[in-house]
């Protein structure tokens, strides 16, 4: 009861306030889908009506609960027709415990592997109870196709808080989903518009019983047996000319075609007066259906033709004589009039003995009494038609009612040789290229990567050319390498094209984001005309580098400089694999590049080709480079160049400066002070000689060389005394502070 009174509401709403994508007046009716078989197995309409309980189990051992898992696909067959699902969808599903618990379950709609909709509902369940429980959504106006239609169910369970498990000696704890049994209809219930009226074969007019025969096709998204009637009871027609009140016709016939069920309507206009010649009528049509015995209405339009008295008349609009040059064409403009009292639909045909190609816009016209229409007719001479030659082309316009209602008009075409024409024109191919970007209106090359762009050559003249095709750049050099194939076109017959494919690849050395390129054309007939067609090209890099260097690097010979900076991949959709290159100024500058390493946060070399540091998309990481100055390095500045390359060896950032500068490596205090003791034992020995010689009178002097013979001999030959050698202190690491963000 509930369900219908849902149904009426629903159908009221649809009535008062047309949804999109609804037929006017479109209804819908609910439909119970019923689960069998395995967790693979059928869903359909077909109530069960066996006592044999199926199920599946969706809880095994306290283990399971809390975790969601599948249940089970229960698919229809193929369905008979396309149809609308909208408004309230229910679920209804046995659950049987050994364990007091909640169970929640989510049914899920879905076909051609497209989720629909889905809904959840839960409800409690005793230990040893089997009880049914359900819930209800709305579904959303959803179209669908005549494929089948699956129900996936999912489940997840938890335990009712103060119970426990069964326990040991009655096993696990279970927690199934019955079904398959008349006791146990678990199922899915979905409002669809599942029955479908449309016009069947073309109504048949008796005029000598005023009388016309309509067909009409009722079809039903589950099939015909069972759910379509096969008798008159179930289907009803009215009609009446558009603007007038309807009146009831009768069923002939109702006839089983299989895939559909053919209602033959007799609709009698004895005792009414019908306009003249073809109009239209307003159908209104019902089927009651035995699915969810509810009838089903459409309303359609038809048109009868109650037999006029028409005439025709052609006129050209224009001359009927004119001059077409050969690879053109002459074009006729004729009105067509219908002079006679009634309606008809006229036919138009020619008739060409030369072999002209003829064409017309119009092959059927439908005319009221007095109108009128215009219609164009291309006559085309062929190639091998010569100057001068004439060809006659009738026209004939014929009543479809009646061949002897017909008029007839003469066309006069003449070929002549065209003059020559060496138009042609250059285009670039955009549609169907990945690389070009319609909101700059330009090419976007990536990480410097190689792009081929389409470019389309037409000839457009009336004489078969040749063509040669270049590049042009503004830049100086060339900030690319370029490939045009071919770059000579030969014999292009007219009206053809031919697709040229340019390749380009940015050059190693050009640093620039934007710049464009022209594609020029210059055809070998009508002294070298000349076409030509501007590319934009963007370059964009996914690498950028914050190197955060705000004072000059430097350390001494035999120390090592570390600096830690950001890196990141403005790819938002793409990983990269990087690594860094490094490139001297000059060539002593390029003695340092050996001297670089760089390492990921983790301290892992970051290398190519065996180890590259993988960025993901939009991620941004810290990497350390190292400088380690070898000992018998030059003193001096080192200017060096670095930049990320990709795994294909490609350039995808900007080159950052890397500065730094090779200090005098630092002494010792063990070195100072041996040198310091040598210096003072030699010293001594010049003070001793200088006293010796100052004192020069001979008492003295012999005295002093009985003295100085007792002078130990460590005074007269100085020793350097032996030092044990001094290990060297550890390298200098220059720590360097935050940021700056390379240009």
């Amino acid at each position: 009861m509930r369900r219908a009174l849902l149904f009426l509401f629903f159908a009221m709403l649809l009535l008062l306030y047309p949804q999109g994508g609804t037929a006017s007046g479109e209804t819908f009716a609910s439909v119970d889908l019923y689960i069998y078989g395995n967790p693979d197995g059928q869903l359909q309409i077909d109530e069960p009506s066996t006592t044999n309980v199926e199920s599946v189990v969706i809880g095994d051992g306290e283990q399971s609960a809390g975790n969601t898992q599948e249940v089970g696909r229960w698919t229809t067959s193929s369905l008979y027709a396309s149809a609308n699902i909208s408004g309230d969808w229910s679920g209804k599903a046995w659950i049987s415990t050994n364990r007091d618990a909640t169970v929640t379950l989510t049914y899920t709609l879905i076909q051609n592997d497209e989720n629909l909709d889905s809904f959840q509902f839960e409800g409690e369940v005793g230990s040893g109870e089997t009880v049914a429980i359900g819930g209800e959504s709305d579904f959303s106006l959803t179209g669908i196709d005549d494929s089948p239609l699956t129900l996936l169910i999912e489940s997840t369970w938890t335990a009712t808080p103060g119970s426990t498990p069964p326990p040991p000696n009655e096993g696990n704890t279970t927690i199934t989903l019955e079904y398959g049994a008349s006791s146990r209809d678990t199922s899915v219930s979905i409002s669809i518009s599942h029955v479908q009226i449309s016009e069947g074969s073309p109504s048949n007019h008796n005029a000598g019983q005023s009388q016309v025969t309509v067909y009409l096709h009722v079809s039903d998204v589950f099939g015909v047996d069972d759910i379509l009637g096969k008798t008159a009871g179930y289907y009803n027609m009215r009609m009446a000319p558009e603007g007038e009140s309807l009146w009831s016709s009768t069923v002939d016939k109702v006839t089983d075609r299989g895939d559909y069920v053919e209602v033959q309507f007799i609709w009698s206009y004895e005792g009414h007066t019908l306009p003249a010649g073809e109009n239209s009528y307003t159908l209104e049509a019902g089927a009651t259906d035995l699915l969810s015995e509810i009838e089903w209405s459409i309303n359609l339009q038809t048109t009868i033709f109650i037999e006029p008295k028409p005439d025709i008349e052609i006129d050209p609009v224009s001359s009927v004589s004119k001059t077409a040059e050969l690879g053109k064409s002459a074009i006729y403009t004729l009105s067509v009039e219908n002079t006679g009292s009634g309606s008809d639909e006229f036919i138009v045909t020619y008739d060409n003995n030369d072999g002209w190609t003829i064409d017309i816009d119009l092959y059927d016209l439908e005319l009221d009494a007095g109108d009128s229409e215009n219609i164009k007719v291309t006559v085309t001479p062929p190639d091998t038609a010569s100057d001068g030659q004439e060809s006659p082309t009738q026209i004939t316009v014929t009543a479809a009612s009646d061949s002897d209602i017909y008029d007839t008009l003469t066309l006069l075409t003449t070929a002549s040789e065209p003059e020559p024409d060496w138009d042609f024109s250059v285009g670039v191919g955009k549609d169907e290229n990945e690389n070009y970007d319609f909101s700059c209106g330009c090419f976007v090359i990536s990480d410097r990567a190689e792009i081929e762009i389409t470019i389309i050559l037409t000839n457009e003249g009336n004489q078969q050319n040749n063509y040669n095709l270049e590049v042009i750049s503004d830049e100086s050099p060339n900030a690319f390498s370029l490939d045009f194939n071919p770059s000579f076109v030969s014999s292009l017959p007219p009206g053809q094209s031919i697709n040229l494919i340019l390749t380009l690849e940015p050059r190693d050395d050009y640093s620039g984001q934007s710049t464009y390129l022209v594609v020029e054309a210059t055809s070998s007939g009508d002294g070298r005309k000349e076409e030509s067609e501007p590319i934009s090209i963007v370059l964009e890099q996914s690498g950028n580098m914050v190197m955060s260097i705000s004072s000059p690097l430097k350390a001494p010979q035999g120390s090592t400089i570390t600096h830690s900076f950001q890196i990141s991949n403005t790819n938002m959709e793409e990983a990269k694999r990087i690594y860094f290159v490094v490139s001297g100024i000059n060539a002593n500058d390029n003695l340092a590049e050996g001297w670089i390493t760089f390492e990921d946060k983790d301290g892992k070399l970051i290398d190519y080709p065996s180890s590259l540091l993988t960025l993901l998309p939009s991620q941004s990481v810290e990497v350390t480079l190292r400088i380690s100055i070898p000992s018998s390095a030059d003193i001096g500045s080192y200017n060096l160049k670095m930049w990320m390359a990709n795994d294909l060896k490609l350039r995808i950032s900007d080159q950052a400066d890397l500065d730094f500068v090779a200090t005098q490596a630092t002494v010792s205090e063990e070195s100072d002070y041996l040198l310091y003791s040598v210096l003072v034992l030699v010293l001594g020995g010049v003070l001793v000689y200088g006293y010796r010689n100052f004192s020069s009178d001979d008492g003295f002097e012999d005295e002093y060389d009985d003295e100085l013979e007792e002078i130990p001999e460590l005074i007269q030959t100085p020793v350097v005394p032996e030092v044990k050698p001094v290990e060297a202190p550890p390298p200098v690491v220059a720590e360097v502070p935050a940021a700056v963000v390379a240009q």
